[in-house]
């Protein structure tokens, strides 16, 4: 899937797609998690967007690990997903609709920010 059009469209193509895949979040990806534990000793306390979120899946683990999670998609039915998931777990993490490509965040806002599976749609 590409992203192409307005954003009010690809929002509905990734609405689709989430409903019709619409699991709950399994396991985090540890390749993302090792890496970001690597760079950052500890975690808690730390500011963390993952831009393209989908579920949430690596944001959840972070936010066990006592980070603070921001978990930005444009998808309404996945970020759906990721606050069942959230419940599910008894974790805390912000869920923000909108565009990876006008992120609704100052400059300033992170400690840290990744993505992971979605630049290539780009």
């Amino acid at each position: 899937m590409n992203y192409g059009g307005n954003a009010k469209n690809t929002a509905s193509v990734w609405d689709q797609a989430w409903r019709e895949n619409a699991l709950p979040p399994d396991d985090h990806h540890d390749l993302i998690v090792s890496t970001l534990t690597r760079f950052s000793d500890n975690l808690a306390g730390k500011r963390i967007l993952e831009a393209g979120a989908g579920t949430a899946r690596d944001s959840l683990t972070l936010a066990k690990m006592s980070a603070n999670c921001v978990a930005l998609d444009i998808s309404a039915m996945a970020l759906s997903i990721a606050q069942q998931g959230a419940q599910h777990r008894s974790i805390n993490i912000d869920l923000v609709q909108g565009d990876i490509l006008k992120l609704p965040f100052s400059s300033s806002m992170f400690d840290i920010v990744f993505s992971q599976g979605v630049i290539e749609h780009f």
